[in-house]
């Protein structure tokens, strides 16, 4: 396991730990379940936010919820009614030089498969913020707090190229990143020859934030360019990483250092994007496939406490 600081610019849960971590998530829950709903993964518009009582909205995703314990999934057979578009131009605080679009080009489901796309291609976005190449970044409507979160995923390689699927805290009026805390599930650049799984935390008193990661080089050299289930088991004391259902590692409470604060205990937005560039990948060059596609089989939620968006 290896340590880092940024500055700010199938296997089903145990029936009595599920039970356990509902319990512990209730009352954490109860305070954001207005907050979530509705709420972008990016800071929204300020304000004191209240929970109001308001009738039960329903889930985005079809909520299962039989003894296999899934509770959220979404295999893409009905488009992206699950999910929103984060859209913009900018470095998205790593240095990409992407333009995250809405548009159809940029992120379809054909033959129930998602794909998202990168192309190179100049656009410019509503603010006037222009980028040499265009994608999207998905995040889903409803929230999430604990469980089981895995999608079979197919990443592309080549230089540039950022694939990531990952968990953000749901952010209010108060609380930014890091303080909503970060689950990278995976993340993989360039060829994809490791896979990457991070949390990320605040560190008291200091404008930086910490990450404990799990690296994974794949046994054949890359994790892209194939079929692979990436996933995470989120519980109240760590996070543990599966790809192909084998464990590849867990961080916990217990490994952070002194003055670090574990901030993975609200409710998640799952976000699924395709950068391009950045401080981690690098630039793309001549031998970067463009249009390159992330894919994206299915996303499954097991052993949950859903949020619905409003």
């Amino acid at each position: 396991m290896s340590t880092s600081r940024r500055r700010h610019t199938r296997r089903p849960v145990d029936r009595a730990v599920r039970s356990a971590v509902r319990a512990a998530s209730a009352l954490a829950l109860a305070s954001a379940v207005a907050l979530a709903s509705g709420c972008a993964a990016e800071p929204g518009p300020g304000g004191e936010a209240s929970v109001t009582p308001a009738p039960t909205p329903t889930p985005t995703g079809p909520v299962v919820g039989d003894e296999s314990g899934l509770d959220w999934a979404d295999e893409f057979d009905d488009g992206l009614a699950a999910w929103r578009h984060s859209t913009g131009a900018g470095d998205w605080g790593v240095g990409s030089i992407v333009f995250y679009t809405d548009r159809d080009t940029n992120a379809f489901v054909q033959d129930g498969v998602l794909s998202i796309v990168a192309r190179a291609e100049q656009g410019t976005d509503d603010q006037g913020r222009s980028a040499d190449y265009t994608s999207a970044r998905l995040v889903s409507r409803d929230a999430f707090l604990y469980g089981r979160f895995e999608a079979r995923i197919k990443a592309p390689s080549g230089g540039g190229l950022w694939s990531a699927f990952w968990l953000l805290g749901v952010y209010d009026d108060q609380t930014r990143w890091p303080d909503v805390g970060e689950i990278d599930i995976v993340e993989l650049v360039r060829e994809g020859d490791t896979a990457h799984s991070t949390v990320w935390g605040n560190w008291a008193g200091h404008d930086e934030a910490w990450s404990l990661k799990i690296e994974t080089p794949a046994d054949d050299g890359s994790w892209a360019d194939d079929w692979h289930v990436f996933a995470a088991e989120w519980d109240p004391d760590g996070v543990t990483f599966f790809i192909d259902d084998q464990e590849t590692g867990r961080v916990t409470r217990a490994d952070m250092e002194d003055g670090w604060e574990w901030a993975v205990t609200r409710p998640v937005n799952i976000v699924l994007n395709l950068a391009v560039g950045g401080d981690w990948p690098g630039e793309p060059n001549v031998d970067t496939p463009f249009p390159a596609a992330l894919q994206v089989d299915w996303v499954r939620v097991y052993d949950t406490e859903v949020t619905p968006a409003g």
